[in-house]
This record gives structure tokens, sequence and C-alpha cells, in this order.
């Protein structure tokens, strides 16, 4: 398939992370204090979305189902918050009652949305790209200390093997007759689901104690890997780009956002 060879050839997951990372850092850039440039970011998601069509229709398919499921709850939450409690709206879009629509609030929630979308295009196309494992393994792979490795590693598969656990208790819960249906019978589940879900998220810790230390953690020379990325010094350099070229987008446009600031109360 085009997506699993783009994915095995081109892009090694570490670049993949890069680009995330760079992507985050511009939706950092003060956007709304540049002129029409509040809904900059949203415009700017079309290049994690190009990149998602490149690599093929199951790709962009994942994009675009991570996009809908990260991204747009928190944007409409956001545009009901502010566009109804905003303190500072004035224009007054509708009203009912103690409710008011407002222009200012509206607009701040949609910036706020925007900058968001593109914050979480960057990672969604990574997690589209590559799974949670090859991720993990691509980051030890890059040349990144193990101690480094592994806090993100465990972030990146903790929801997946949450997930796993969760749906084998419940499996195992309603085997035993503890179906859910109501509202009154799911919180009366609770319980029961909780305390073994936990138990076992502790217990698991003196595994991977000791899967780290079979692995080397504390060693000084790297494990050997069975199936090792393919990595390219242009990857690697495109890498050291991205993380560089976020860092120093993001340096400038707050230096110069301050140095607007400071001659405009200078001059006053």
């Amino acid at each position: 398939m085009k997506s699993e060879s783009l994915a095995r050839t081109v892009w090694h997951p570490a670049t993949s992370l890069a680009l995330a990372l760079c992507i985050a850092l511009v939706a950092f850039v003060p956007w709304a204090a540049m002129s029409h440039g509040r809904f900059a970011p949203l415009f700017l998601t079309l290049i994690p979305g190009s990149l998602a069509v490149w690599a093929g229709p199951p790709v962009f398919a994942r994009w675009l189902r991570g996009m809908a499921i990260a991204w747009l709850p928190l944007a409409v939450s956001m545009l009901l918050v502010h566009g109804l409690f905003y303190p500072e709206g004035i224009d007054v879009l509708w009203s009912w009652g103690w409710l008011r629509v407002t222009r200012e609030g509206w607009l701040f929630g949609a910036g706020l949305a925007a900058r968001f979308a593109l914050a979480v295009s960057g990672i969604v196309l990574a997690s589209a790209l590559h799974s949670a494992a090859d991720l993990a393994r691509g980051l030890e792979q890059s040349g990144l200390p193990l101690r480094w490795t592994y806090p993100l590693r465990a972030t990146i598969g903790l929801l997946p093997a949450a997930r796993r656990r969760a749906t084998a208790i419940q499996d195992a819960q309603a085997a035993r007759g503890l179906a859910a249906g109501s509202l009154f019978q799911r919180v009366r589940a609770l319980p029961p689901r909780i305390v073994p879900f936990a138990v076992g998220l502790l217990s698991e810790a003196d595994v991977r104690a000791q899967a780290l230390a079979l692995r080397g953690m504390d060693s000084a020379v790297r494990p050997t890997s069975i199936a090792p990325w393919t990595d390219s010094s242009r990857q690697r350099m495109l890498r050291r780009a991205l993380i560089g070229g976020g860092l120093l987008v993001l340096v400038l446009s707050h230096a110069l956002l301050a140095g607007i600031a400071v001659r405009a109360l200078s001059g006053r």
C-alpha cells in the first residue's frame, strides 16, 4: 500500500514527531495580535492535511477521524463558553433571557479553536502515519537517551493499554452478569470496574521495572533492535531544522510583538 510504503521508507517516526512539535510551536505564535491573523492557524492545518492526502486514502481517513475526535468537541465547547460568557463582549449577536452571544466572545473562541486545530493536526498526522508502538520504537532508535525515550514511550502507549484493559474488565464483568443498561446500573457497575483497573495499573509497575532492567536501561550500550527503522542524514537534518525553525518562529513572533508594544507605550 502507498501509505505503508510512505510510513516505512519516507517518514521516520522521529521525523513525524518533530513535524508535530514544530506545528505545535507555530500554533503558540500570537496570531490574534496580528492583523487578520486570528484564523491563520486554521488555514495552516492544510499543511498536515495535504501530507495526509499525499500519504494515501487510509492515512487521510485516520487523520480526519482523529481530528474529529480530538478537535471538534473542544472547538464546539470553546465557541459556546466564550460566545456566551465572554466578559468583555459588547456587540450582542443573539440573546435569550440572561444568555447572550457576543461577537467578541465568538471571535475569541473561534481564534482559540483555530490555534488548537493547528496544534492537534500535527500530532494526529503522526499517529495516522505510525502506530503508537512504531512511534515509541522510532524514538528509541533516533539516538535519544533511554531515560528520555521511556517516559515518551510510556505516555504514547498509556491510552491504548488503558483502553484494552478497560475493555477486558468490562467484558469480564458482563460475562459475570454485571451488564450495564440504565444509568443507575452503569453507576452501580463502576466500583467493580475501577478497582481491578487501578490494581492492574499498579501491579504493572514491577513488571515494567523488570522489563527495563532486562532491556539495559542503566547500561551505556544501546540495545539492538530486531527491526530497525530506515533513517538518513537528510531526515536527521530535517528534524533539527523543524524543531529549530519552530522555536525560532515562536521566539521572533513574541519578540516582535513585545517590540511593537514597547514602541506604542513610548510614543504616548
